[in-house]
């Protein structure tokens, strides 16, 4: 609730300067220690373990909080040239058990339930919505993308350095051509010696 009721301030007093803004929001739910209040998580407490019970309810947190921000947007007619993507930064965690969505492993794991993660990329004016796409991309993406977005070339030093591609065209067409590639993981979380 906290970061994104900052963040929503800050957003505000960078609008009413009319001039570009970047907000980079990163909060720790859901995420240990699991501390939620109990509003948000009572509805699953008899489905599931009750820390898996928190962790849904942290997850209902964000998604409560990331409607927020989504009205603030519609709210001061900004919301159709504003990019807002969402993601998160590993695989699952305290809800793998009761649900991986047939994936195998979890954060920590080289597998996809590992290191697969939702992206979501809204931007009503540069592409449509509601759209499934289907092609491997990675964080590597990210960068490249938001430049491309920018119209700022990536030159010089900066292009030998970045291995990611533009997923503005599958933003734009998610049957854009997109050749096969491989992303490599790595995952140094094993004993000394193995």
């Amino acid at each position: 609730d906290l970061f994104f009721a900052q963040a929503i301030k800050w957003l505000e007093s960078q609008r009413s300067s009319g001039k570009p803004f970047f907000a980079y929001i990163t909060p720790n739910a859901a995420h240990g220690p699991l501390v939620v209040p109990k509003e948000y998580y009572q509805q699953y407490e008899d489905k599931v373990p009750e820390q898996v019970a928190k962790f849904y309810g942290m997850i209902e947190n964000v998604d409560t909080n990331f409607g927020k921000l989504l009205a603030k947007l519609r709210e001061w007619g900004i919301e159709n040239n504003t990019l807002v993507v969402f993601l998160t930064d590993n695989g699952g965690t305290a809800g793998v058990k009761t649900f991986n969505a047939g994936m195998r492993g979890a954060k920590g794991t080289p597998y996809q339930g590992g290191t697969r993660v939702p992206s979501f990329w809204r931007w009503p004016a540069g592409f449509q919505g509601g759209i499934d796409c289907k092609a491997l991309s990675a964080h590597i993406d990210i960068l490249p993308t938001m430049a491309d977005i920018l119209g700022v070339p990536l030159d010089g030093d900066l292009r030998t350095q970045v291995e990611g591609k533009s997923l503005l065209p599958l933003l734009k067409n998610p049957s854009a051509q997109w050749p096969d590639r491989f992303l490599v993981t790595h995952v140094g979380r094993w004993p000394h010696g193995k």
